[in-house]
């Protein structure tokens, strides 16, 4: 179908258990589409979300390899929105997708042709050694738009070091600057106070406002929860200092969007308890 019916742009298939083989042949059906010389970025699929459909590293490499020839035929890499969540990719599938679009040119993050670029990955217990692998990808992190959205995994490390710890240090790689990134979605990632801290100091830091994530305008949190161990939501005082951090990341890049909350325990559960 979607070799034959240009007019399809937009595909949901989350949650059909699809697996790897129908991914497969779906690829084969894009491949046929951008092989016909009347196919445009403009009537191309922009949208295609295959979350929760068990899909292993194998689909991560048939989906790079269309990123690849979109980027060949049509100039940007089509899908634009690729939603990926939920499913079985690990780093091995991050990395693939990493390595199968580096063999493209890096994209002019300056032109304003590029097309913006957005990866759903999350829920897939990818590491930050495999969000490291797509950010060190010149041709998906210098249009990646929003990269989100649940990166629970990336809290289960050891005690020793925090999730922020981590990220920073991704954050930190002298490739990952990710120019394009407007959207950066931490929901679900069981941040504590510390690691919000932590991030909006390095989010606000001289230089990096710059460098890092320029044009970041929406970054979402998720529900904030107390980095002490003894309480269930987070102290008056460790509230002041994530609100005073937020405030101070909100002037030091103007105009951007924090959505957050903190941690409130569920009063039907503590009865239960």
């Amino acid at each position: 179908a979607l070799a034959t019916l240009p007019k399809i742009q937009a595909t949901e298939l989350n949650g059909r258990s699809l697996g790897d083989e129908a991914i497969a042949c779906l690829c084969r059906g894009l491949r046929e589409r951008l092989d016909k010389n009347t196919c445009t970025a403009s009537s191309f699929v922009h949208s295609l979300k295959l979350g929760s459909n068990e899909l292993s590293p194998l689909a991560a490499r048939e989906l790079g390899e269309i990123l690849c020839l979109s980027r060949q035929r049509l100039g940007c890499l089509m899908p634009n929105l690729l939603g990926l969540d939920g499913n079985k990719l690990g780093d091995e599938g991050a990395e693939i997708l990493a390595e199968v679009c580096s063999t493209q040119d890096t994209i002019d993050a300056a032109s304003n042709s590029v097309k913006t670029f957005s990866l759903e990955i999350g829920r897939n217990n990818v590491s930050p050694r495999g969000l490291l692998a797509v950010a060190k990808s010149k041709c998906l992190a210098t249009c990646l738009e929003f990269l989100g959205n649940d990166f629970s995994s990336l809290s289960g490390g050891s005690a020793e070091t925090s999730f922020t710890e981590r990220l920073m240090k991704i954050l930190q790689t002298e490739e990952t600057i990710l120019p394009r990134l407007d959207s950066l979605d931490l929901s679900g990632t069981q941040l504590n106070d510390q690691d919000v801290v932590q991030l909006c100091g390095l989010l606000s830091a001289v230089g990096f406002t710059e460098s890092l994530m320029p044009k970041l305008k929406v970054l979402s949190l998720g529900d904030i929860l107390p980095s002490s161990r003894d309480l269930q939501e987070p102290s008056e005082e460790q509230r002041s200092l994530v609100e005073d951090s937020i405030a101070s990341l909100k002037q030091a890049r103007m105009g951007i969007v924090v959505a957050w909350k903190f941690f409130r325990p569920d009063p039907l559960e503590e009865a239960q308890q």
